[in-house]
């Protein structure tokens, strides 16, 4: 993992970032978890620079990079628990809560890792399938996005799948 540039985000930070999950299934392969972490619009107390910086830190302490260089794996910060699901992007005290996923995504996360997309630009909540495909391309054709891939602990201090160095990776 890289170290942040900014220092990690607490709760207060945390409490607006959202994430989201789907499996994108190609034509001809197994299913592949992914997670799409965003902030909303930036509300009148914030700036859009410490949103910025929030994200990028949550994105090194994650260990993600641009598309456009090697796809890295970021160990295993995908903590998976019976009832939880979360993100360990380095706080001493916070994880990032990610919405209780499917059943098949949970096998297919076990199995062979997690995509991460973090974007760096708001996307608003709510945002429909078509509205958030259009934000993915807006931000991936800007230099805005940043991708990792992780693997997935169960218990503590357990590690993930082995998932490659330079894992194959689709947006």
């Amino acid at each position: 993992m890289t170290s942040p540039t900014a220092p990690l985000p607490g709760a207060d930070f945390l409490a607006r970032v959202t994430v989201a999950t789907w499996l994108l299934a190609p034509p001809n392969g197994l299913p592949s978890p992914i997670l799409l972490v965003t902030h909303p619009e930036p509300q009148e107390q914030e700036g859009s620079a410490g949103i910025d910086s929030g994200m990028r830190a949550i994105a090194a302490g994650l260990g993600l990079t641009p598309p456009n260089e090697c796809v890295t794996t970021s160990g295993s910060p995908l903590v998976m628990r019976r009832d939880a699901v979360a993100l360990d992007y380095g706080h001493d005290d916070y994880l990032l809560r990610v919405p209780p996923p499917g059943a098949q995504w949970r096998r297919a996360a076990q199995a062979a890792g997690v995509g991460i997309t973090l974007g760096l630009d708001p996307l608003p909540a709510g945002s429909s399938q078509w509205q958030t495909e259009a934000y993915l391309y807006r931000a991936t054709q800007a230099g805005r996005v940043l991708i990792g891939v992780t693997g997935v602990r169960t218990g503590p201090g357990g590690a993930g799948p082995a998932v490659p160095c330079c894992a194959p990776f689709i947006l």
